[in-house]
């Protein structure tokens, strides 16, 4: 186990792909607050600001989930049909340890890449930007604990989803129907016809309750994680979500094992 774990931080960091990611972002990132500054000299123009900047993070929590599974796709794009799992396999490391190890690994890969992104694109907003406006720097460091442990969920969920199906087009669909469309879709069920133990369940779902639990824009930012009983329904279902697809994918992999 320790040796596959070694032998996956080895092929990582030696990854052009990874470093292309998180290379794409930065700079995407970087570009974004040079142009803001640019326009800025547009005395019309009132988005050249660290609040505007920073909003484009804050408003949009599910974009770290998002990442964090396309990460995880860009790490074992392919591997079934190339077939690299029959090298682990056949030192006798067994499924569910194979997606533990995975799991180590691109946690902490995607979060050296988050963490070089977010430095680059927040410095980048505070060299150059102006310091006015609602969102504050503290909405984004506090965000960061906040959804954390739902990126893990995300990741865990991409493995999972990858251990079934060779495609990643269809892990991608997968990934969006659970995290995006479902989650919406079973909440306006919910709404429209007063279901409410639907709705308490369609509330757990990141995609709805940072959607209707939190208001950001030019006028304010009161985040879901702003207040102690929103950070820790962010904790609290990032640890839900996590153990639920840690033990799908204990269920589901035992039975490869034993296969």
């Amino acid at each position: 186990m320790r040796n596959y774990i070694k032998s996956e931080f080895y092929r990582l960091f030696h990854s052009k792909m990874i470093y292309l990611f998180t290379f794409v972002l930065s700079l995407s990132g970087l570009l974004i607050n040079i142009l803001l500054c640019m326009m800025g000299s547009d005395s019309h123009f009132q988005y050249n600001t660290l609040s505007f900047s920073l909003s484009n993070l804050v408003a949009n929590p599910m974009l770290f989930l998002f990442m964090a599974m396309l990460f995880t796709m860009l790490c074992y794009e392919g591997e079934q049909k190339l077939g690299t799992l029959k090298n682990p396999l056949a030192y006798g490391i067994s499924f569910m340890k194979i997606f533990f190890g995975k799991t180590i690994v691109v946690t902490t890969g995607a979060t050296l890449s988050m963490l070089t992104v977010l430095s680059v694109y927040i410095g980048s907003a505070l060299v150059l930007l102006k310091h006015s406006g609602p969102v504050s720097l503290m909405d984004i460091i506090i965000e960061v604990p906040a959804v954390f442990l739902l990126a893990i969920a995300a990741i865990l969920s991409t493995i999972f989803f990858s251990s079934f199906f060779d495609k990643t087009s269809i892990v991608f669909i997968c990934l969006l129907l659970f995290w995006g469309l479902i989650p919406s879709f079973l909440l306006n069920i919910g709404l429209g016809f007063r279901w409410k133990v639907l709705i308490e369940f369609a509330n757990w779902l990141p995609q709805n309750f940072f959607s209707t639990e939190a208001i950001v824009n030019s006028q304010n930012s009161q985040t879901l994680w702003g207040t102690g009983a929103g950070f820790t329904k962010c904790v609290i279902a990032g640890i839900f979500w996590s153990v639920c697809f840690i033990l799908l994918a204990f269920s589901y992999l035992r039975k490869k094992d034993i296969g």
